[in-house]
């Protein structure tokens, strides 16, 4: 598939023959569906090129007919988080829900760890209390994020 080829070639280096081809893609009559954007979004953001990512996902909204997903909005947001640009990615977070979109556990899980990454431990660590509190983290996230940050002293509370 397009998908698969695309995300081979761009891995193995050979970019402008992968954008080549979403072209031929196009000019061929074949509509992106959302796996396309979103192999190609986790692309741009593996090479640090989150902005052109967040600014396809909006594209995404205007002329498709489907809107980004919450994977598509956790791709872009992940990429933010590991560029260490925490403002950027909470404004992915108020976009993905001002558009409609609800936040699942990985959303969460990945703000928390860019948080905390990016040397906000404190604020990390009221996060997950917070999410741990209302019980929007399930125990596997919980025992992940303590795994990550043992320094975080978040406190589970069960049931």
């Amino acid at each position: 598939s397009y998908n698969t080829m695309f995300s081979a070639l761009w891995s193995s280096g050979d970019k402008l023959r992968a954008l080549t081809m979403i072209s031929e893609m196009l000019s061929h009559g074949i509509d992106p569906d959302e796996i396309t954007y979103n192999s190609i979004i986790s692309c741009l953001c593996r090479e640090g090129m989150v902005v052109e990512a967040f600014e396809l996902l909006v594209d995404m909204r205007s002329c498709c007919e489907f809107q980004p997903s919450v994977v598509t909005y956790n791709i872009v947001l992940l990429g933010f988080c590991k560029a260490h640009r925490i403002e950027e990615a909470i404004d992915v977070l108020e976009s993905m829900v001002g558009n409609g979109s609800r936040p699942n556990e990985t959303t969460y899980t990945v703000l928390i760890e860019g948080i905390g990454f990016a040397g906000f431990r404190a604020q990390a660590m009221e996060l997950a209390n917070d999410l741990v509190r209302i019980d929007a983290i399930s125990e596997y996230s919980f025992k992940r994020l303590h795994r990550t940050f043992p320094l975080l002293n978040v406190l589970h509370r069960s049931p």
